[in-house]
């Protein structure tokens, strides 16, 4: 049994500039106005196109990026729909097998205080479930029926392809600025250190998400 951290990885290569001046010109064909590589224009127009509701233009370019994190975690965020999605298939990966390094991985906890009581029962079970998936393993077993006793705690790596439009969406209810109710831990997990890294590298298009997001976080500091 291995105990791993969530990891984030942008699969796109991002470059912001590219990125802005390419909706601002995909923009300018509905206003009929000169397309310009001027990047500052282009901050401008993509500045307006959010704050006067045109953010369908966003929708012309896409992020790809590769998480780890578990099961828990795609449950929730495979509920978007403007989203493409591949994840890692617990029916068809038997993790018995040598390139699963013989053994199950499980995500650390940010639910539950390390070293805490809880903590123990927790590490206990998940030694109980790698136990039986091994032993279900030895008697033959096939991955789909292996699958069946994984937990939500199980560690995954997906992909999520979105236009920029919906990332928006994602970190307005996925992130820790979301106004719609507590979210899982595990999802903030990843989802607020990708709003961290859009923001760092992308112009405009996530700086009024970014302001609520610092807001919040001073607010708990």
């Amino acid at each position: 049994m291995k105990i791993v951290k969530a990891k984030i990885k942008p699969i796109t290569r991002i470059n912001g500039n590219k990125m802005l001046l390419e909706i601002a010109n995909i923009a300018r064909t509905c206003y009929k106005t000169p397309k310009s590589n001027d990047i500052e224009a282009a901050k401008r127009t993509v500045q307006r196109l959010i704050q006067s509701g045109h953010t369908s233009m966003l929708e012309f370019v896409h992020i790809t990026m590769q998480y780890l994190s578990d099961i828990a975690a795609y449950k929730d965020l495979t509920r978007h729909r403007m989203v493409t999605f591949a994840i890692e298939s617990t029916r068809y990966a038997n993790y018995s097998k040598d390139k699963f390094n013989n053994e199950l991985k499980f995500l650390e906890p940010v639910e539950i205080q390390k070293g805490s009581q809880e903590y123990k029962i927790w590490k206990q079970n998940m030694q109980t479930v790698e136990n039986h998936y091994m032993e279900m393993a030895k008697m033959g077993a096939k991955p789909d029926q292996l699958g069946l006793i994984l937990n939500q705690s199980t560690a995954a790596e997906f992909n999520i392809c979105a236009n920029l439009r919906e990332w928006r969406h994602i970190f307005s209810l996925r992130s820790s600025i979301a106004s719609t109710g507590p979210v899982r831990p595990c999802v903030t997990q990843i989802i607020d250190p990708t709003l961290e890294l859009f923001y760092s590298k992308i112009p405009v298009i996530f700086d009024d998400l970014f302001e609520i997001y610092k807001q919040k976080k001073q607010q708990i500091h």
